[in-house]
């Protein structure tokens, strides 16, 4: 995870999608630390999980994810997730 998470202190990336199960460790710290530690709070992060029951997304939104998407992904449904927070942050200030 530490070298993930390296990685947005070269240049933040325009959204991320999160697998929830990263092996032994988990994904939603992951998501708290891109948003709190690093100050990403408009950075799109969506899960992608095989968990799909509604008490799981409730924990995956309440950790810092913007939209959970469940596996196997619909492109379709990742495009308008993608679509809609682009829109929302296109004239957000920049937190970096």
């Amino acid at each position: 995870m530490k070298r993930g998470f390296a990685a947005f202190e070269s240049k933040a990336p325009d959204a991320v999608l999160l697998d929830v199960q990263l092996g032994s460790k988990d994904g939603l710290a992951l998501a708290r630390r891109i948003q709190e530690e690093l100050g990403l709070r408009h950075l799109p992060v969506i899960a992608v999980t095989a968990h799909a029951m509604i008490t799981d997304r409730e924990r995956m939104i309440q950790a810092g994810c913007n939209a959970c998407i469940s596996k196997l992904i619909e492109f379709e449904l990742l495009f308008e997730q993608l679509q809609q927070w682009f829109e929302a942050t296109a004239n957000l200030p920049s937190t970096r």
